[in-house]
């Protein structure tokens, strides 16, 4: 791997987790940099504090899963290009007869993937004994790691009496089943394909997907596990669905209307009437600000800033925009805050005020955006939201001047999220022509009127 590395100008370095599972791990990760400065390569050591296994989860998946978080970390740290394991043949044909002894669906059968992400596995197709031979020719005394032998553990008795028996039986099976898993991989890579185009399925800027919501209703039921479990992998989650979670969603889509159906790592798929989201739960901090009439103060939360000013009547006052608004209140300190429990508002051409809450709900603003929003709040009463409303005690009457607030996003190397996008994006609506039945109908003369 160095020789080639080094012809083809590449630099290789290497790292070696420590779990701490057994007496001998500090020796071999002495073994590990030992050989390392052997070839060459600068060896890094780094321990793996695992902590308590989840419910559900064994030990080695565990392990497995805090060594690829590290592994990947390690390759962000260190600049390199992508990180590479040593798994072989041997071990694919492994993983296929434990999946098939516990019980897989057909897309488990793709087994071990030569790549995913920024990991590589360029030794995939060759058999153990192979690399053993190459190991011994090039003088390499390989370490061998105890747990490895331990019965206990299902990997282990395929690999130190199933598989061998099965072998004596067809000498070729290990090829077999690495054809088979990349037979697979490719049946599920046109699949996958077709199953995108079908349900439109796209990737956002912030990390979620974003799905049609009746393309993937209308799908037969044998192919929504496969949809979902594509979904998953856009946003780079290893293992299906569990059918638990399969199932909850799809009812939640029978019923109709909003979906709120948790996955794991944080996940969350949520729908409207049109689209299905698989976005991952961010808790946003609770924000207060201060906005003195005239000045300017940063939004972070919606990489934007806001800025407040005093101006005369315009035309612009009668048509609603979601990313400013003009307001009736000579206030010269605003408060600009995330929204607390229990807040209220009456919205431009309501009657009375509704909790903030319902409102958010009604105007289709998704779930993750809601704690991010920023609401102008002046002497108490909810004033504005971006993109939602305007308070029906501040719509412009008689005032020579107004109060005009607008969130403006940053530019230069800041990426606008999805919604404050929106916000810039979205045509406002001529209230003075468009008359719509409420208990309070707009005329020319207000200004006050609720984002779109």
């Amino acid at each position: 791997m160095t020789t080639l590395a080094a012809r083809q100008g590449h630099l290789v370095t290497a790292v070696h987790f420590d779990h701490g599972l057994d007496t001998d791990a500090p020796y071999r990760a002495r073994a590990a940099v030992g050989l390392a400065r052997r070839l060459g390569v600068s060896c890094s050591v780094e321990r793996l504090r695992l902590g308590p296994t989840p419910p559900g989860q064994s030990l080695e998946a565990r392990a497995r899963e805090a060594r690829y978080t590290r592994l990947e970390d390690h390759r962000e740290r260190s600049g390199a290009s992508f990180s590479l394991t040593a798994h072989h043949a041997d071990d694919q044909a492994e993983t296929l007869i434990l999946r098939l002894l516990f019980g897989t669906r057909w897309p488990g059968l793709v087994g071990i993937q030569p790549r995913f992400h920024r990991c590589l596995r360029p030794l995939l197709t060759v058999p153990r004994a192979a690399l053993s031979q190459a190991l011994e020719t090039a003088g390499i005394q390989p370490v061998t790691d105890p747990t490895n032998d331990d019965l206990d553990r299902p990997r282990n008795r395929i690999r130190h009496h199933l598989l061998p028996t099965l072998t004596l039986a067809v000498p070729d099976l290990t090829p077999r089943l690495v054809e088979l898993a990349s037979t697979t991989r490719r049946i599920r890579h046109r699949l996958t394909n077709r199953l995108a185009s079908l349900i439109d399925l796209h990737t956002c800027e912030d990390g979620s997907v974003i799905l049609d919501r009746h393309a993937l209703e209308a799908l037969p039921s044998s192919l929504c596990n496969d949809a979902i479990a594509l979904v998953g992998r856009r946003v780079g989650l290893i293992y299906p669905p569990a059918q638990v979670v399969v199932d909850e969603l799809a009812r939640q889509l029978r019923r109709g209307g909003r979906v709120g159906c948790d996955w794991v790592a944080g996940w969350r798929f949520e729908a409207d009437r049109d689209h299905v989201y698989l976005r991952r739960r961010i808790l946003t901090e609770p924000f207060s600000y201060i906005l003195e009439v005239p000045g300017t103060i940063a939004v972070p939360s919606m990489m934007s800033h806001m800025r407040a000013d005093r101006r005369p009547l315009a035309s612009w006052m009668l048509r609603s925009h979601p990313n400013r608004a003009a307001l009736a209140t000579d206030a010269v300190h605003l408060l600009v805050r995330s929204r607390i429990p229990g807040d209220r508002m009456q919205p431009f051409g309501a009657a009375r005020s509704q909790r903030v809450k319902e409102l958010l709900i009604a105007r289709r603003v998704p779930r993750h955006v809601r704690d991010r929003l920023p609401m102008v709040v002046v002497d108490g009463l909810v004033a504005w939201i971006p993109g939602v409303a305007i308070a029906e005690p501040f719509r412009i009457t008689d005032h020579t001047q107004a109060c005009t607030v607008e969130l403006e996003r940053w530019t230069d190397d800041h990426e606008p999220t999805p919604h404050t996008r929106n916000l810039f994006s979205r045509p406002g609506v001529d209230y003075t022509a468009s008359r719509r039945a409420r208990s309070v109908v707009p005329s020319p003369t207000h200004s006050g009127v609720r984002g779109s």
